[in-house]
């Protein structure tokens, strides 16, 4: 299926949304801040998951030039700019954002990352 065909791919959590569409890629948080909004090609988008202290966990999305690189990992990931939007959330939502990724990743002919 290609991200050009597809549905729209939507996940709304606290106060993030995330959407996927004709292979763009968009992340809004609410309220509105003019640094938050994240827009980006599908094939240029990668997501790191950290865990991090009081069962908290955060997401940092990012644009990424090589194909290979998972659309969603643990790992470091190489990408183009050091400033990259990010959201702490509950641990517990790593579950979630997984399965978000793995249907977007799929659209997209991209993988996961561990």
């Amino acid at each position: 299926m290609s991200p050009a065909t597809a549905e729209p791919i939507e996940l709304e959590h606290e106060k993030l949304f995330l959407r996927l569409d004709r292979g763009i890629f968009e992340l809004f948080e609410f309220p509105p801040t003019t640094d938050f909004h994240f827009r980006t090609p599908v094939r240029w988008l990668a997501v790191q998951f950290d865990a991090r202290r009081a069962d908290r966990c955060r997401l940092r999305f990012g644009f990424v030039e090589a194909d290979d690189v998972p659309l969603f990992g643990t790992q470091p990931v190489p990408f183009v700019f050091t400033h990259t939007p990010s959201a702490v959330l509950p641990q517990a939502a790593e579950g979630v954002f997984r399965e978000y990724f793995a249907r977007v990743a799929k659209a997209a002919g991209r993988r996961l990352g561990a």
